[in-house]
């Protein structure tokens, strides 16, 4: 097993004692950096796997005995704590994005995810005690949890809702919620292509349609690439835009950090050539990326199942990376996750392996593949759904309109349906919605997202394409409107309904 030791910033001087500058009651105290180390020189380095870093306080009753809750530093959330950076000796492939300050006490943690043998998390932490901390000699220890997938919570926090939590509304959770997948020009040139997708920013849900984005021969110091050089971009997820972040040049170039609070996309090598950039598959890596909620993606007989974290009997569980399961060949396989996060699989639905387990996902195989993925996924928090639905307009037009009574919602996933194909031989009903007459896929000239229904679709129901408006507040008027009809005619009936996540 890895052994985690916590250092000054030094990387020499382990954690003994160290004060706390500026610690006042009602204030914030200087920030202290620690390097929180797994394996440190080990000839043989182990990886620490979904590490979350904790902080306990010493009871001031029983001195040497260290609580995570029950005093009021944990209680009262006195600390925080934020990633700063990384050492990457023992992998130079692993990086670790950079946060922003997050609390920790009393059931908070900051998540690190797998740390590989012989690297580091750098890390600040700083205290806040509430104006009315009694003044103690108070003392904090730092602790590192490796290797388990979920923490005991409040029962009243499961009674209240279980399920997959989305982030919507926590400033503290990014990631990977659909699509973005990078991919390169053919033939290659200077550009690299983020696909249509969504992603959760501090909390926020935002949306594009597919991007292109140029990296020419300069590094993040717009120092030119000579031969045998290259420079590493990060591409990451931001407040509604795509972010580049540059690396410097060199002949071993380190990849550089994504701003605080933005999911990673992949990493993009752009090395030296005469004629300009040419980005091709090999330069891409996105071994690093977070999909978050659980995704489900199949690999021949596996299915991968992304990072997330949910709610349920008793528990918060979490994964801060995939896990990959092997299945059976042709059968249907339900996945299930326990109250201790672990996942079990079963070929019965009825066969709920704990009460308190939650259905993931339904998956059938053949002889050799994945054939079909269910999902089964159901959400913590709270769910509202906008339906706008009417006969459809003989002239595709205008069909229905609601005004949001909700302070703030994020519109999470949109259903269009019809209740017949129509008539004709060609074409589709096209469907479309707008907030306070602004359409919800603003770059539908160049990348037209808007859902769509063919004419001799079997399914009367999608939920494909990506609008890029996400953000909805009280007063708003949300209108509905069909686009364009099937050859021969319309349907009778159409219908729409935005899923979103009350923040």
């Amino acid at each position: 097993m890895p052994i985690l030791d916590w250092y000054l910033d030094d990387d020499l001087t382990t954690l003994d004692d160290e004060p706390i500058p500026g610690l006042a009651a009602g204030s914030y105290s200087d920030a202290v950096e620690l390097h929180l180390w797994v394996d440190k020189g080990s000839p043989s380095p182990q990886p620490a796997a979904n590490v979350r870093v904790v902080l306990d306080t010493e009871d001031p009753a029983s001195a040497g005995t260290f609580r995570r809750s029950g005093l009021p530093p944990q209680d009262e959330l006195w600390g925080w704590m934020r990633v700063v950076g990384f050492d990457n000796t023992g992998d130079p492939t692993w990086t670790i994005p950079a946060t922003g300050w997050q609390p920790v006490g009393a059931y908070a943690a900051l998540p690190l995810g797998t740390i590989p043998g012989d690297c580091a998390v750098h890390l600040e932490v700083r205290f806040r005690p509430p104006v009315s901390a009694p003044e103690l000699a108070w003392r904090f220890r730092p602790g590192a949890i490796y290797d388990e997938y979920a923490q005991p919570v409040p029962p009243v926090v499961t009674a209240l809702g279980s399920g997959v939590l989305t982030g919507v509304g926590d400033g503290t959770r990014f990631g990977v919620v659909s699509g973005l997948a990078l991919t390169p020009s053919s033939p290659a040139d200077d550009e690299v292509h983020v696909a249509a997708g969504v992603w959760l920013h501090r909390g926020a849900l935002y949306a594009q349609v597919a991007s292109d984005h140029q990296l020419d021969q300069d590094d993040g110091d717009s120092a030119a690439l000579t031969s045998g050089e290259s420079y590493w971009a990060a591409l990451s997820g931001g407040a509604g835009t795509i972010t580049v972040t540059k690396g410097l040049k060199g002949a071993a170039p380190a990849k550089p950090a994504p701003p605080a609070g933005e999911p990673l996309l992949g990493f993009v090598r752009v090395a030296y050539q005469a004629g300009g950039s040419e980005i091709a598959s090999a330069h891409l890596d996105v071994s690093a990326v977070v999909a978050d909620r659980y995704r489900c993606e199949a690999d021949g007989l596996d299915v991968v199942i992304s990072a997330g974290q949910a709610l349920g009997g008793g528990t918060l569980r979490y994964h801060f990376g995939s896990t990959r399961l092997t299945l059976d060949p042709s059968t249907t396989s339900y996945l299930w996750q326990l109250t201790s996060g672990l996942f079990e699989i079963t070929e019965d639905i009825a066969d709920r392996p704990e009460p308190s387990a939650l259905l993931f996902w339904e998956v059938e195989t053949d002889a050799s593949a994945v054939t079909a993925i269910h999902d089964h996924r159901r959400y913590a928090g709270r769910t509202v759904c906008l339906r706008l639905a009417g006969a459809a307009p003989v002239s595709p037009g205008f069909v229905a309109d609601l005004q949001v009574e909700h302070p703030l919602l994020y519109v999470d996933e949109v259903v269009f349906r019809v209740s017949d194909n129509g008539s004709g031989s060609s074409g589709s009903t096209v469907g479309e919605w707008f907030v306070d007459g602004v359409t919800a896929y603003t770059s539908q000239a160049t990348d037209d997202q808007r859902p769509e229904i063919a004419h001799d679709a079997t399914v009367l129901a999608t939920r494909e394409g990506v609008a890029e408006l996400r953000e909805l507040r009280r007063g708003q008027v949300v209108s509905f409107e069909t686009a364009a009809y099937p050859s021969g005619g319309k349907p009778e009936r159409v219908e729409l309904i935005l899923v979103c996540r009350e923040a």
